[in-house]
Parts: C-alpha cells; structure tokens; sequence
C-alpha cells in the first residue's frame, strides 16, 4: 500500500442510511431541485434552490452553514430563431453568444464557409473545437447539430458554451432540423439571437462543515444551478443530493481527522464562477495538503463510471471503493479543467471526480430524473461515502 493511501485507510466506516433506503433520500433531495424546472443563473429558480440547500446542509446538522455572495455577469439565452428557406426554427443560443441579427449564406464545414453560417455535426467534434473551426475558418456564426437521439426516438438539442468568454453567434439544433438546414446550403439564412445577460448579478455558495482535528481540509463540492432550459436531474441535482447524504453521514460519525467543507456552488455552468469566487475568498486556506471530492454528473442514465484525480494513489482509492460497493469503475486520467475542483487545483490542492459518462442527455433538456436509475445511483453515493470516510478519517 502506497504511503498516501496508508494515512488515508482507517477501518471501514459506518454504512449510509439506516430507515428509508439510500435510494428514497437521494430522489428527494434530487426532486426538490428538479421540481424547480431550470435553476437558471439570476432567475427566481436559483434563488428557491439556494434556499433550499441551505435548509438540507442545516437538516443535515453541519456546523456554520451560512451564505458567501459573489457577482458576475449572468448571461441567459433569451429568444433564438433561424430561418432558411421558407421556415423558422427556434433554436438553442449556445453561451455566451452576443446578441445576434445576421443575414449569411448556409455553409457545410466540408467546404468553403468563410463568410456564412456553418452547419457543423457533433460526430466531428465537441463545442469548443467547433468554436475554433468556425473562427479560424472566416465564418460569421456557427449552427452546432446534435446528432444523438434519445431513447424514443426523439430530438435531442445540446445546450452549453461554446467556449468560456468568447463572443461568437453559435447555436444549437437537433439532427432533424440540421437536416432540413443543410438542404439550404448556399442559400441565404437569418440568425437571430437574443440573449438576457444581467450585469453584475450577485449569486451565493452555499457552505457549511464538519470540525476536524488534524491538518489538511477535505472539499465536498457540488454546484446546484442548471443548464439554461433543462432540470438537470444529473448535471447536477443529483450531485447536490449525494452532497447532504454524505454530510448528513458524517454528521451521525465520529469527528474526523481532517476537516471537511460542504460547499454547493452556482455559476459553475458559466465558467465556474461559484468555485473561482471561494478559492479566491479562501485562498490563504487552500493548499497542497487539501483535497477536493467534486459530486459532478455523479451518475447518468448510460456511460462508464470515470475516476479522475490529480494523483495515482487517489485514483486507486477510487477505484478501490468503487469495487467495494459494486460499481464497474475505469481510471481515466488527470481531471482537468471541466468542474467545481479546478479553482482549488490551481491553488495546490489534490482532486478527485468521479463521474458517469457519456450519456446522451447530458446538457440536452432531456436530463430528467425519469433518465435516472436511483438504486444504481445509491451505488455510486456508497462508493463516494466510503471514499471520503477514508479521505478524512473516519
């Protein structure tokens, strides 16, 4: 056993939720989220959902839960159309795209598109390799095809960034509409995008903790607003869930070794806004001897459960509480930039996110709890119950 992993072990802690299954407290914590619709960035919805964080870290008997405000610019999509021939099609602005009236020519990205607005499909790349493409490539906005399908049949349409800070038209159209577009290459089209960006809005981290006796601090860190038009269920109602699970859990414990910080963040989906304002508040705290649980797309309805971390032996942790309550688990390298631990990277500390992936749904207005196995995600919140009691030392 590596020596990291030696100062981790400490006996087997005690099992998750004893009365009403694991699975019953994870739908409703999980449902009173999503029962909100969108938790979009400066709407009422955010607010209510705030609050209501706040309540279960309270519930769930951490010590000084409170409220940390930070402000930036909240960037919402507004009305978005496209029309091409004869037909209007309402579409997905992809943030954060500027406001937008534009008459251009329809182009394929197998061709010339310098000067139109290119249709490209995302079996050629992800948002931001799209983004590059179209920009280095001369063109004046981008039309961004999801080619997936749910279940049924049914359109999907992804939603998200194009890239963080860029101010580039971009949108976002299911298969069947890309389709209908295509047929209309060459062809003049009209783009028309009209965002809500709130200047200035202020949002809040919610936080709370658990006293420990030792060094180093434990992060536990999930972020509770939502994409622009979908509830979320996974990405990341869920997260939040398992979040007041584990705290609650380790209320019940004995105090650990090392402290542990319940912080759920909002404006992670604008550029991790929530979490670069704690690590900035806090940065005289965050250090190479904390580690950062991110609860991020925790589990989905379809893909591999991922372990990413920032070393080896934390990798093999993972894994090895994956193993222990069932769950087929795959390492999978560094974690990158993708979510709520990135801040506290930055600033020396460790991290590792466990995820599901990928799943079609995920940033489309189908992440819906009917797209979530509660029981096998009860699995994935066992795995991470037994990974922080070792991370923190119960």
């Amino acid at each position: 056993m590596s020596p990291l992993l030696m100062i981790f072990a400490c006996g087997s802690p005690g099992p998750l939720s004893e009365g009403p299954s694991l699975a019953t407290e994870l739908d409703a914590v999980t449902r009173a989220l999503t029962e909100l619709g969108p938790r979009q960035v400066a709407t009422p919805a955010e607010a209510e959902a705030r609050r209501r964080v706040q309540v279960f870290f309270e519930e769930a008997g951490l010590e000084d839960v409170h409220l940390e405000s930070f402000q930036f610019d909240a960037w919402r999509p507004g009305r978005a159309t496209i029309e091409a021939g004869d037909q209007s099609f309402e579409v997905e602005a992809l943030s954060p795209s500027p406001e937008t009236n534009l008459s251009a020519p329809l182009a394929l990205s197998t061709e010339d598109f310098a000067g139109g607005i290119v249709l490209m499909s995302s079996d050629t790349g992800d948002r931001a390799e799209h983004f590059f493409a179209a920009t280095l490539g001369g063109a004046e906005a981008l039309v961004r095809i999801t080619e997936d399908v749910d279940y049924d049949g049914g359109p999907l349409v992804e939603v998200g960034h194009t890239l963080e800070g860029t101010q580039f038209p971009s949108a976002g159209v299911d298969a069947f509409t890309g389709r209908v577009l295509e047929t209309h290459a060459g062809e003049l089209a009209t783009l028309t995008l009209e965002p809500v960006v709130k200047v200035d809005h202020t949002s809040f981290n919610v936080v709370g903790k658990i006293s420990g006796s030792g060094e180093g601090t434990v992060y536990v860190v999930a972020h509770y607003d939502s994409w622009h038009t979908s509830e979320s269920a996974f990405d990341n109602a869920l997260g939040v869930a398992g979040q007041v699970i584990l705290a609650r859990q380790l209320a019940r414990s004995r105090p650990p070794d090392r402290e542990v910080v319940f912080l759920a963040t909002s404006g992670e989906e604008q550029g991790l806004q929530g979490a670069f304002a704690y690590a900035a508040a806090h940065g005289d705290e965050i250090g190479s001897e904390d580690i950062v649980l991110t609860l991020d797309v925790i589990w989905s309805g379809e893909g591999a459960f991922r372990i990413h971390a920032t070393r080896d032996e934390l990798v093999e942790l993972a894994l090895e509480a994956a193993e222990e309550q069932g769950v087929v688990s795959v390492a999978s390298g560094d974690p990158g930039i993708g979510s709520d631990h990135y801040p506290f990277v930055l600033q020396g500390a460790q991290a590792i996110w466990c995820l599901r992936q990928p799943d079609r749904h995920y940033h489309t207005t189908e992440d819906t709890l009917e797209n979530l196995d509660m029981e096998e995600a009860a699995a994935a919140i066992r795995s991470q119950w037994t990974l922080l009691a070792a991370l923190a030392g119960v």
